[in-house]
């Protein structure tokens, strides 16, 4: 079994708690690393995560905790609703000046037909890669002004249409309707 790991630094401006970490953790950056095995016999190269650990501390001596995934998003999310609720401190601005925007809110696609392109009405989404549990990393992609972008993870590319509605794809069934 081939595994790789990806990582990626998600920010907390606010206290946040998640199963399995004892207590309240500070604001502040850490590093989340998913576990993904390669899928063989695939005509695409496909991942299916295995595991999800968040990093705490300084470097490779940092204390490493195995949490879900979803449970992640949703604390990323109920910081996002701190947010907008009292405006947060300017010690731990988002990269770029990037907001994280809130999950439960954005249309998800997906490409169970490993098409090549996918025309979307939203230039603001999440790509889940194809149908649960065989699934990569839900990735929120912004377009911009583009009006095409590809998925670092399953490298789908999606193309922006404005004569459909933000929560409209084309072929239709890529748009993802379920929690």
């Amino acid at each position: 079994m081939t595994i790789r790991i990806t990582n990626e630094t998600v920010v907390f401006r606010h206290p946040f708690r998640i199963t399995g970490l004892d207590g309240t953790q500070a604001a502040g950056q850490y590093l989340v690393e998913t576990d993904e095995e390669v899928l063989e016999a695939q005509s695409a190269t496909r991942y299916r995560r295995v595991a999800t650990h968040i990093r705490f501390g300084a470097g490779e001596s940092g204390e490493v905790a195995r949490i879900d995934p979803a449970e992640l998003t949703a604390a990323l999310a109920r910081d996002i609703e701190a947010e907008d609720a009292s405006p947060p401190s300017d010690d731990w601005p988002m990269p770029g000046g990037a907001t994280r925007p809130m999950p439960g809110r954005l249309p998800r696609f997906r490409n169970d037909q490993g098409l090549a392109e996918i025309r979307i009405g939203a230039r603001s989404f999440l790509c889940i890669g194809v149908t649960p549990p065989q699934d990569h990393p839900h990735v929120y992609i912004e377009m911009g002004a583009q009006d095409t972008i590809l998925c670092p993870y399953c490298a789908t590319l999606f193309r922006f249409d404005p004569h459909l509605g933000p929560f409209s794809a084309e072929p239709p069934d890529c748009l993802h309707d379920s929690p």
